[in-house]
């Protein structure tokens, strides 16, 4: 359904939904924002950038990580783990490697 069809009804729910989602006071094209030295493009979550560093924190305590630990420790779901575990790969924090009990060894 194009939005010129819809209700008015529904085009201001939607409008509603779509506020929710897309903070006002964030712009396009913001920069990484940083948690100490963790940087992370979470620009419209802030708790997200929030648990990343924690994330991060934990990691330099452990051996090894993975996304099952992630969900335990930080009650969180698999999605967001695998997403902060892809995101670590990328900044060199941990291995690219899963191990064959399939943890990532922190670096």
């Amino acid at each position: 359904m194009e939005k010129d069809e819809m209700t008015p009804e529904l085009r201001e729910m939607m409008n509603i939904m779509l506020e929710m989602v897309t903070p006002d006071d964030t712009e396009e094209g913001e920069e990484d924002l940083q948690t100490e030295d963790v940087t992370m493009d979470f620009p419209a979550f802030p708790e997200h950038r929030e648990l990343y560093g924690k994330v991060c924190e934990f990691a330099k305590t452990q051996e090894q990580i993975n996304e099952e630990m992630l969900e335990k420790v930080f009650e969180i779901g698999y999605g967001m783990a695998a997403r902060i575990i892809d995101r670590m790969k990328d900044e060199g924090r941990i291995s690219r490697e899963r191990d064959e009990e399939y943890f990532y060894r922190t670096l």
